[in-house]
């Protein structure tokens, strides 16, 4: 059988191209959170932790980094250890522009990541293949360059879910997503490093912030508590 929503990318172009531009003009434009990007909070053993991201990253959907993904994640990271962060994360990012975020931090060093990308390689339609690749480049220079030793990678969001997306729309996006997301979890299962965060989210009202597209606090606060406790469990090992 076809994957039918490839052949209403063909057939219903035109229309689902007047759908992405009125998205674009309807969607209410929110600002990046306010807040240290930045910092030492804690106790005990020393841990060095890089969040790197899209617009999910830098905090959309609520005014404070306290209640963002990097300030949840530090919250329940920093009873267990002495956290220094550093948050890159920049509205449409995509994993193409998060290699190039990576050139201005060059000479530092992590322990941990936690990479919050997908969403705009999605809404791009970046071919699955090219999708695989740059992820990958993207780990190795994280590894090799970082001197990361665990990564964790959010899951592609389900992108037919999001309120802000007409019905039609978000059946196209949200399944390359869904297929970007299946890649990308076949890839991390080879690696003993790297491993895929799938965050169990309730797509209610209270999910999402008021644009329909980004996180609300409540998300982010299940996000980041499902991120700290992997990271724990996996740096403890």
């Amino acid at each position: 059988m076809p994957a039918w929503d490839l052949v209403a990318r063909i057939i219903l172009l035109p229309i689902l191209a007047v759908q992405g531009v009125m998205v674009r003009r309807r969607t209410l434009v929110l600002p990046e959170a306010d807040g240290a990007r930045r910092g030492t909070l804690g106790n005990g053993p020393a841990l060095r932790l890089l969040i790197l991201g899209d617009s999910s990253g830098a905090g959309v959907g609520v005014a404070h980094q306290s209640d963002a993904l990097s300030g949840q994640t530090i919250k329940e990271l920093s009873k267990h250890f002495e956290i220094t962060w550093t948050l890159i994360a920049k509205s449409g990012a995509t994993t193409n522009d998060a290699q190039g975020f990576l050139e201005g931090i060059k000479g530092q060093h992590f322990d941990i990541t936690l990479v919050a990308l997908g969403v705009n390689d999605a809404v791009r339609f970046t071919r699955i293949a090219t999708w695989q690749r740059r992820q990958a480049q993207l780990r190795q220079v994280l590894r090799k360059e970082f001197g990361v030793k665990t990564m964790l990678l959010t899951a592609v969001p389900p992108l037919q879910h999001f309120a802000a997306l007409p019905k039609l729309l978000a059946w196209v996006i949200g399944a390359h997503a869904t297929r970007m997301d299946e890649a990308l979890k076949r890839d991390l299962q080879a690696e003993s490093d790297a491993h895929h965060l799938k965050i169990d989210i309730p797509f209610e009202r209270s999910a999402m912030a008021a644009d329909g597209y980004h996180p609300s606090a409540n998300t982010y606060a299940l996000w980041g508590h499902a991120a700290a406790q992997m990271l724990i469990e996996q740096h403890s090992k």
